[in-house]
């Protein structure tokens, strides 16, 4: 019985001895980084939170809106008080829904500076609606904006009748003067041209209305001769009122009539 309990005791000596858990390196360098991390995060957050309160902003871009009137579009959040949370809730949450306006971005040009850059909508003209309201387009004949607000120192185009538009559709009007205004806004841009308006008539004639000038251009057949000609006559008739008729030109045709019709008063 000795024996046997002698053995025991020597069985129970030879078995490994279990070795105490002791932290391993790789774990004491994880919670040491882990907790440096979370004291910078809230570091830089008390920072952003007491030191980056907007105190100047700088609007640039912008045309057809006050600098009051877009910092309140913009800067219209809760915290946007704070310059970093109006940087990225623009850049998150960018604004889409300003009236005439294509992008807006926002950056910091310093701790408690903002500068606010406006892209405006691309728009050459604009159309009267069915119901008293505006269709603005750009040279491709696309619409950018519909709303009740005129705007100065577009095209007015007159002569083509519509019920109603939607931005980003083309004007619906009929497909020949659809291509005919086309080719003449690009024709006058290319030109460097400027009228005070564009009126179509019934039969799909255009009348450029330019200072006191009409300028009968007839159908779109040699759209681009008669303008390339425009820049050569106009400096010759400045000054006076009346009207230029283009409508016949063509190349067998090429003489260019002027009707002078003095201005009177009232």
């Amino acid at each position: 019985m000795r024996r046997d309990r002698e053995e025991k005791e020597e069985t129970q000596e030879n078995r490994p001895k279990k070795k105490k858990r002791r932290f391993g390196r790789f774990r004491f360098y994880f919670i040491n980084i882990f907790l440096g991390i979370v004291i910078a995060v809230l570091a830089a957050c008390i920072f952003v939170y007491f030191c980056c309160r907007v105190q100047t902003v700088e609007v640039e871009g912008n045309t057809l809106y006050t600098q009051r009137q877009i910092q309140d579009y913009v800067l219209d959040g809760t915290y946007s008080y704070n310059s970093v949370y109006a940087v990225v809730e623009n850049l998150l949450h960018p604004k889409k829904d300003i009236p005439f306006v294509d992008s807006v971005k926002v950056r910091m040009t310093g701790l408690n500076a903002l500068r606010i850059t406006v892209t405006e909508k691309s728009m050459i003209g604009y159309l009267t609606l069915a119901d008293g309201t505006y269709a603005y387009f750009d040279r491709d004949g696309v619409v950018q904006e519909t709303s009740d607000r005129l705007l100065e120192g577009l095209l007015p185009v007159g002569g083509i009748s519509c019920e109603e538009a939607r931005a980003g559709d083309k004007l619906p009007a009929d497909d020949e003067i659809l291509t005919y205004l086309t080719a003449l806004l690009k024709g006058l841009e290319k030109y460097e041209i400027t009228p005070q308006g564009i009126t179509f008539a019934e039969d799909g004639s255009a009348t450029l209305q330019y200072q006191g000038i009409q300028i009968q251009l007839g159908k779109q057949t040699d759209l681009e001769e008669k303008l390339m000609r425009l820049p050569k006559i106009l400096p010759y008739l400045e000054g006076m009122t009346g009207i230029l008729h283009l409508e016949n030109w063509s190349r067998d045709n090429t003489d260019i009539v002027f009707k002078n019709v003095p201005q009177t008063d009232g």
